[in-house]
């Protein structure tokens, strides 16, 4: 009894976070590739918001930051018991090591984007 209790309590969990996950990667999967397809859009979605770092860069930041560190924190709290535990390596290792990657880099992206001059400043030239 208490043991089916928990797998019901398991499974409702489960997909409460896979609706956490569909509600913000749904949204992203169509900014960052069903979107830019239209050329309005696209060039709406360039416009740069501060320097080079553009409402597209920004969208995608507000919409998977949740969702590496919410549902996918079950990923990541597993890797790191893993390694605290003998270093031991199990797949939520690789999910990490793979997730971590991609929104490091990404959010390194940004950074750079921010630290950069807006695309085209200083180019002007003095033709007489």
């Amino acid at each position: 009894d208490d043991l089916v209790e928990r797998k019901r309590q398991h499974t409702r969990e489960m997909l409460r976070l896979l609706l956490v996950c569909l509600i913000f990667a749904i949204p992203a999967l169509m900014v960052a590739m069903v979107l830019p397809a239209f050329p309005n859009v696209k060039r709406a979605l360039m416009t740069r918001v501060v320097r080079d770092l553009t409402i597209h860069s920004l969208v995608l930041f507000v919409l998977v930051t949740p969702v590496q560190f919410g549902p996918g924190g079950m990923f990541l709290r597993a890797a790191w018991k893993a390694f605290r535990h003998g270093g031991g390596s199990n797949m939520s290792t690789l999910i990490s090591i793979g997730t971590l990657g991609a929104y490091t880099f990404s959010v390194i992206s940004m950074i750079r984007a921010l630290a950069r001059p807006a695309h085209g400043a200083g180019t002007e030239s003095n033709a007489d």
